[in-house]
């Protein structure tokens, strides 16, 4: 490390990108993809009556439409991460009977290609009843306010403290003391680069293009859920166009593409929807 420290490093991938020769998760272009597009909740909350997909299942070149009773085996989901003492729920990979914001998704297309996949996704009715919501940290903590997910007990998961001293004695001390409430926005990350994830056979296990920040996070969550071996799955992350901690979680399209995948599939899911349904803080 002593050369480098206290100058100037020139960076090694600038002339690439900047010269439209970057390599990113959507220009992975297979021989036979299938494609996989999304239906998604309108509603910040919702119980879900029915899902009706026969229209969309006799639409050209649909190849499969899945909800959660079609994966069971997967649509409970991925674990939450989080200190061992947080409410911790998980994350539904397809929901079943409620979606809890908008943008989760309740079903999956399967289709010959990308614009069929998207105008059979158009087609998937859901009944939707609108349960109470909330859009707020204040409002969701306030008493009697809806809980966000109907089998939690609240909408706080977790409540901590940290103490340094003796404070008692450093405000008698003090000649003045101030209260003050501290509150910090919501923040969500924007990135250039569109989500988008390719799964393809791979001997005996499979290969997956992706656009994240934690490759082995995403093979984590692909081979807990499948069921896979961990040294059966290759995770790749080309360049990645912008993350900012938003692309550091494990997300349902990346296993539910996995799944087409090891089903035999060259499957792709390009560019989808990525803002309601990415992690923020």
């Amino acid at each position: 490390m002593a050369p480098y420290i206290g100058r100037r490093m020139r960076r090694v991938e600038d002339e690439r990108l900047i010269t439209g020769r970057g390599r990113y998760a959507g220009d992975i272009k297979l021989d036979g993809l299938v494609h996989v597009v999304f239906c998604r909740s309108v509603l910040p909350h919702a119980h879900i009556r029915a899902i009706d997909a026969s229209t969309a299942r006799s639409m050209p070149g649909v190849i499969a439409i899945w909800t959660a009773d079609d994966v069971p085996e997967v649509a409970a989901g991925l674990s939450d991460w989080g200190p061992e003492d947080m409410e911790n729920r998980g994350r539904p990979i397809l929901n079943r009977d409620e979606v809890n914001y908008v943008g989760e998704a309740y079903a999956v297309v399967v289709a010959e290609s990308r614009y069929q996949a998207q105008d059979a996704a158009e087609q998937v009715s859901a009944d939707l009843d609108p349960l109470p919501g909330v859009g707020n940290v204040p409002a969701a903590i306030a008493a009697g306010a809806p809980t966000v997910h109907s089998d939690m007990k609240s909408n706080v998961a977790r409540k901590a403290s940290t103490r340094y001293g003796d404070i008692k004695a450093a405000f008698a001390s003090d000649s003045v003391t101030a209260k003050i409430r501290l509150t910090t926005s919501r923040v969500a990350g924007a990135a250039m680069e569109p989500r988008a994830v390719t799964a393809t056979p791979d001997g005996d296990g499979l290969k997956v293009w992706t656009s994240t920040q934690n490759v082995f996070g995403v093979r984590e969550a692909i081979t807990g859920t499948l069921g896979l071996k961990e040294g059966s799955v290759r995770v790749v992350a080309e360049d990645v166009g912008g993350g900012f901690g938003a692309k550091g979680s494990p997300f349902a399209e990346e296993v539910l593409t996995a799944l087409v995948g090891d089903a035999g599939a060259l499957a792709d899911e390009t560019d989808w929807e990525s803002l309601y349904a990415d992690a923020e803080g």
